[in-house]
């Protein structure tokens, strides 16, 4: 008779079942009692910090009888073109519906796509990482790279050309040449690549131990480089995207902005104000800056978040942004502005919105998480976003969330 093992699994909230099961079982069998005993779905499981591989026989990791088991949650993602989406969870399979043109439609080769460790899109066409590093690429055209990538460690698209960033901090280009596809002008300055972040018509990537912006594409997108006092900036802490412009946080706190004055490239108005910043995020045409004061400034579209509501917020902690209005976590409570459709008017849940802890934001919809429990959530804006009020840790933990416009240090 197989002996029985019993096995305690771990949510990082401290929430905890016990699971007893033949040792002969695998980790998968394990992940699905506790999943069912938890009440939570798509959970990883960890032992010593090493992530267990699902198909993998309790009995060949040694004696677990006993032990604690750390689960992670995998949070779903989901990416779109103008008329597909895409859905996904790090390092596990992917689901597409929607114009077969524009990447609703997998192709056969290509499935079924595992292991995806993310997801970009341009208007028309998805490109994803998948197991060690390999670019794939589906929708108008297919819009495949010039040479097979096989160790990419980040993916980056605008709105018709996409960037990879390779193992060696090198960069591979293609697509629309006026949205930032051929990067052959400032090919000589694209190494040691540590980040690449995109507009919808131009890229920009911090390089090299100096952390110096290079920029490429149209250059009402932001396809310049930005020079400070005639200078290449440098030491960039912070870089984010609008739809047409870029914002970087550079030493001591300083930010550079550059690309469509309509949409936040031109910060003129508010520039002795951005100081001491310590991060930057953005919707669609609007920028908001956290300073270290917890202060905020923020410029760009009005109606999308560029003007602060009255009164400002203060002692913030925390920022996030949708497509069109952002949420700012602070000692009061949670504080949100822009378009009311995008999350931009929380009134309806803020009785909810204490003890905040963090909040994410989809493209038109703000969830946050509250520090009295890992089982309540309070969520805003649209319904088609995620934007739905729930206290169930299982269905919120499956809220889709958009690939972030913002990379920082922090």
């Amino acid at each position: 008779m197989d002996a029985i093992w019993t096995l305690h699994v771990v949510l990082p909230s401290g929430r905890s079942c016990e699971v007893k099961l033949s040792k002969q079982c695998t980790v998968l069998e394990l992940k699905v009692a506790a999943q069912r005993l938890l009440n939570q779905n798509l959970l990883k499981l960890l032992y010593a910090g090493t992530l267990l591989d699902a198909s993998a026989q309790l009995s060949s990791l040694g004696s677990l009888h006993g032990e604690t088991l750390n689960a992670v949650v995998q949070v779903v993602q989901i990416t779109a073109t103008r008329e597909a989406f895409a859905l996904w969870c790090h390092e596990g399979g992917l689901i597409t519906w929607g114009h077969p043109g524009c990447g609703g439609l997998l192709p056969l080769e290509l499935r079924p796509l595992q292991r995806v460790r993310r997801v970009v899109a341009s208007f028309h066409t998805f490109a994803a990482i998948v197991g060690e590093g390999e670019v794939v690429t589906w929708g108008y055209g297919r819009c495949a790279p010039p040479e097979p990538i096989l160790d990419c460690v980040e993916v980056c698209a605008s709105g018709a050309a996409f960037a990879a960033q390779r193992r060696t901090g090198e960069v591979v280009t293609w697509g629309e040449a006026d949205f930032g596809g051929d990067s052959s002008q400032v090919e000589t300055e694209l190494r040691e690549v540590v980040r690449l972040q995109a507009s919808e018509g131009a890229f920009a990537a911090v390089c090299g131990a100096e952390r110096r912006v290079v920029a490429w594409g149209h250059p009402d997108f932001g396809g310049v480089t930005p020079l400070e006092a005639m200078q290449p900036v440098k030491e960039v802490t912070c870089l984010c995207a609008s739809e047409a412009a870029f914002a970087a946080v550079c030493g001591r706190g300083r930010v550079v902005t550059w690309g469509h004055p309509h949409f936040g490239g031109d910060s003129g108005a508010v520039a002795a104000q951005l100081t001491s910043v310590r991060h930057v995020v953005a919707t669609c045409a609007a920028f908001c800056a956290l300073r270290h004061d917890g202060s905020l400034v923020a410029w760009g579209v009005s109606t999308c978040g560029g003007t602060l509501p009255s009164p400002a917020p203060t002692g913030v902690a925390s920022l996030a942004a949708s497509n069109a209005a952002f949420a700012a976590v602070t000692e009061r409570g949670v504080v949100t502005w822009g378009i009311s459709g995008g999350g931009g008017d929380s009134s309806r849940v803020q009785p909810e919105l204490y003890d905040v802890l963090h909040v994410v934001a989809s493209a038109r919809a703000f969830c946050a998480l509250r520090r009295d429990g890992a089982e309540t959530w309070s969520v805003c804006g649209s319904s088609r976003s995620g934007g739905l009020t729930t206290r169930s840790w299982a269905t919120c933990s499956q809220h889709v969330l958009r690939s972030g416009n913002t990379w920082s240090d922090e």
